[in-house]
């Protein structure tokens, strides 16, 4: 059996504006749903714990959350913040059935420094992929070695991602990762950027509706 992160949390009984007290005392509301639990379940989890927690799993990495006595495989779909103190607010955690195909974002990572960065432009296109498979083989992220971009244009596709058995990619592979430009046409690709980035928040929306 694999051997997950794991956070204890307990099961939560105020609801509504009495969560505030909560807070104060360091605790996060949560809740857990989705096609492993019968039905949502409210709890309560240890705000400083689970925020570590959440810097090292991120959103696609199975995690364990023990509530009482028992356990549940989820992964961490949302977490809400305040806008000003950036302090927890609310997480919702994800139990998939772990036998059963899903379809998730992951992250795109990027690691070293391009051999002609020093004449040339990173240009920035997707920074996550949508994909396919069982909960356990899903990646946390996917890494991306700027050190292979040694001329100006070389570039790094969705198709040059290194995908693991069992998993599928869903984002259509040619869509850019990451190119060296030249300055000129690095503010002419601006423009596209923001247009990729737009698209792939809404087809991140479109997904996250899909699950629930």
């Amino acid at each position: 059996m694999p051997d997950y992160e794991k956070i204890s949390a307990e099961p939560r009984t105020l609801l509504g504006k009495e969560v505030k007290r909560l807070r104060r005392q360091g605790i996060v509301p949560g809740v857990i749903y989705g096609p492993a639990v019968d039905e949502p379940q409210s709890i309560s989890l240890d705000a400083r714990e689970f925020d570590s927690l959440y810097q090292r799993a991120g959103s696609s990495q199975l995690v364990d959350v023990a509530v009482g006595d028992t356990s549940r495989t989820v992964f961490i779909r949302n977490v809400e913040r305040d806008p000003i103190k950036r302090t927890l607010v609310h997480a919702e955690l994800y139990a998939p059935n772990l036998n059963k195909v899903t379809e998730i974002i992951v992250a795109v990572v990027t690691t070293g420094e391009p051999s002609d960065r020093g004449q040339g432009v990173l240009n920035h296109g997707r920074a996550d992929v949508t994909v396919r498979g069982l909960p356990a083989a899903i990646p946390q992220s996917f890494e991306v070695d700027l050190t292979k971009l040694e001329n100006i244009d070389d570039a790094i596709f969705v198709s040059d991602l290194a995908v693991p058995e069992g998993v599928e990619i869903l984002t259509p592979g040619d869509e850019l990762i990451v190119r060296l430009s030249g300055a000129q046409r690095a503010t002419e690709e601006t423009a596209e950027e923001m247009e990729a980035a737009e698209e792939a928040a809404t087809e991140a929306a479109e997904i996250e509706e899909g699950q629930e």
